[in-house]
This record gives structure tokens, sequence and C-alpha cells, in this order.
């Protein structure tokens, strides 16, 4: 008997939970064994160690939760690390909703720091966060 593996065809996603060292020694294995076929995702946290902007290259052809705002400001060169990005943007975030409610804001749709925040009044704020495809025209302004 001999075995031959096949790909599967009901995996669409891989999702991933890697520090970037780990990111860099996986994903060419992964790319190796499933090509093309399959869109890799990142979590947010996994871009937490990375001290140049431009090691997401490494994370190039994959998916990765970053906001349009954080998008832009790689974009315009206006960031040179994405250090404590998660923490600011959240705090940024949670201030940008105590000034709708202490201005009397009843809703709004705003761009922040980590996502699309959908405001309600008296009830818990909603968040899209895109996911976005790392590529090298991120780099180019």
């Amino acid at each position: 008997m001999s075995f031959n593996p096949r790909s599967r065809s009901d995996i669409k996603q891989i999702v991933m939970i890697l520090k970037p060292q780990e990111f860099k020694a996986m994903i060419p294995a992964l790319r190796y064994h499933g090509g093309n076929k399959f869109k890799y995702v990142n979590f947010i946290s996994s871009l937490q160690d990375l001290n140049d902007l431009k090691e997401l290259i490494d994370y190039e052809d994959s998916y990765t939760p970053i906001s349009i705002f954080l998008s832009k400001k790689i974009q315009n060169q206006d960031s040179t690390s994405i250090d404590f990005f998660l923490e600011y943007g959240v705090l940024g975030d949670w201030l940008l909703n105590q000034v709708f409610k202490q201005a009397g804001v009843q809703s709004a749709t705003v761009n922040g720091a980590t996502g699309t925040i959908f405001y309600n009044s008296n009830t818990c704020n909603k968040r899209n966060i895109s996911m976005q495809k790392i590529s090298s025209e991120l780099f180019s302004s």
C-alpha cells in the first residue's frame, strides 16, 4: 500500500495565531504545500512585535485585520512602528466614544483607529474591522 496525500477542498482559509518570527518560519511551508488555494489570515496581535513596518512585507499575500486608519498611516509613512498601536487605538476609540456620549450624540459612524465604529447611545458599539491583504502596494504612496 502507498499513501498519496491529496489537498482538501473543504478548507478555504487558515487562521494563524503566530508571532512574526514563527510566521516567517511557517508560511513558506504552508505556501509550498497549499499554494494559493488558501486564504492565510493573521490576528492583529501577531503584528505587535514588529519594530519596522517594512517587516510587514513578510506577511505579503496574507490577510490581516488592520483598519483603514492604520493602512493610511503606513502608506503615508506617518508611522515607522506599530508598537503599542493596538493599545493606543483601543484607548483612542474609547475616548471617542466618551466624547460622543458627553456631546449627546445619538448615533454616528466613524473610522476609528481599530476599525469602523457604529456608535449608538445607550447600546454597545458595533465595530467592523476590515481584513486587508498585505501587498507591496501598501508601502507605495
